[in-house]
């Protein structure tokens, strides 16, 4: 290869690298999505070079060296020469990188796509409830002295929306409101709380819960779950009226989903017997709730993209969770994904059903499954982070992790 070919063959590399968001490949220990370098150089333990990739450091391309022109072997990255980047063994060449000169500086490409961290909070654990609308990804920080928080999908800086909530838990969001449960647990302080994206008062939708928990909305009705007082109830949008009760005397209902006809949610009973249970009622109320799966071990979380429902059962023992699935009203459950460990969450776009896990309470996956089953995927994962709540949007899905970050992936 002559040195100007050579020359021509590194502007076409630099020129990719360029387009993919300054070519930066992490290191292995992103593990397709458990760190990137930004957190890294916060501190959260990654490798100081984890945005250099090792075929560059060593200065040696096989394409070029072929060519028999050292001269021209040094800084060419092998990895864009056959389409495997052996520095981060996750990206598939350039054409596979979905991140491009406007993606955040947070973003890395990875196996599956671009993988950017939205957020970081201060501390470790606090980050709970996590939603997502057509502008914005918003979470809960879950204190005495806790926060709604929001960040724009496309990255930026975060905007708290509601200071000074206490211990707030879930949040759902219906066009210009978020709808959040606070409180400690025990004694009557729980709320659900109907707040401005825009800021501004919070409307106090319900009060004098025990345990307020899982929060759902659909165009008129906000849905949501008292714990320890084992009531599933509803509350109109605005509180032009008072909560009423869809379902007492449950054991311990916990998440709550709703398709605008049926509300669903799981009941965890004891949480370590198969004594729980997924249920459904009409969102104008019945007589009692239609059981839909029993014989569950701590079911967690519960999604439906108003065909199906998805929850996961942590089941009983390490790797003996799983990912369900039941027709709406009630047929056999199948299980989506079995020998999981520890499936935390579950968010469905009607076409996929995608779930965390946090794994001996030090690790976790985000993994993506057909609705109508197969092989699971795994997304991203993490040996030093597990994961905690799952969102997902038409373009990206994202999720939440114990050291109080946001992250997203896209494509999904």
């Amino acid at each position: 290869m002559t040195r100007a070919a050579a020359a021509r063959s590194l502007l076409l590399v630099a020129l990719a690298l360029a387009a993919c968001g300054g070519g930066s490949t992490k290191g292995a220990s992103d593990a397709g999505g458990g760190r990137d370098a930004t957190s890294d150089a916060a501190g959260d333990g990654g490798a100081s070079d984890a945005s250099h990739d090792s075929s560059l450091e060593a200065g040696v391309d096989a394409s070029l060296e072929a060519g028999g022109d050292s001269g021209a072997d040094s800084g060419v990255d092998t990895g864009l020469d056959s389409g495997t980047d052996s520095g981060a063994g996750t990206e598939t060449g350039v054409d596979a990188c979905a991140c491009t000169a406007a993606s955040p500086s947070t973003a890395s490409c990875v196996a599956n796509g671009c993988l950017v961290l939205l957020a970081e909070g201060p501390s470790a654990n606090d980050f709970l409830g996590l939603a997502v609308d057509t502008s914005d990804v918003y979470w809960t920080e879950r204190n005495a002295t806790g926060v709604l928080d929001a960040v724009p999908l496309g990255g930026g800086s975060p905007s708290t929306i509601a200071p000074s909530l206490s211990f707030p838990t879930n949040v759902a969001v219906h066009g210009a409101n978020a709808f959040l449960a606070a409180g400690p647990a025990g004694g009557t302080a729980g709320v659900v709380l109907q707040l401005p994206l825009a800021g501004g008062a919070a409307t106090t939708l319900a009060s004098g819960l025990v345990t307020a928990d899982g929060v759902a909305v659909d165009a008129a009705n906000v849905y949501f779950t008292d714990y320890t007082a084992g009531s599933v109830m509803k509350v109109a949008i605005g509180g032009a009226s008072a909560p009423t009760t869809l379902a007492s005397g449950q054991s311990f209902p916990h998440a709550v989903a709703t398709d605008g006809t049926n509300v669903y949610w799981v009941d965890v009973g004891s949480g370590t017997a198969a004594d729980g249970s997924v249920m459904q009622i009409a969102v104008g109320g019945a007589a009692s709730p239609t059981p839909l799966a029993t014989g569950q071990t701590h079911p967690n979380a519960i999604a439906t993209d108003g065909t199906s429902v998805y929850w996961v059962d942590e089941g009983s023992t390490t790797s003996n969770g799983a990912v369900m699935k039941v027709a709406v009203g009630g047929t056999t459950p199948a299980p989506l994904a079995a020998g999981q460990d520890n499936p935390v969450a579950v968010a469905t776009d009607g076409t996929n059903v995608y779930w965390t896990t946090f794994e001996a309470g030090v690790s976790g996956h985000l993994y993506e499954v057909p609705v109508g089953g197969g092989t699971p995927v795994t997304l991203a994962s993490s040996a030093s982070h597990g994961y905690g709540q799952v969102a997902v949007d038409g373009a990206s899905v994202y999720w939440i992790d114990d050291i109080g970050a946001v992250r997203r992936l896209t494509p999904k």
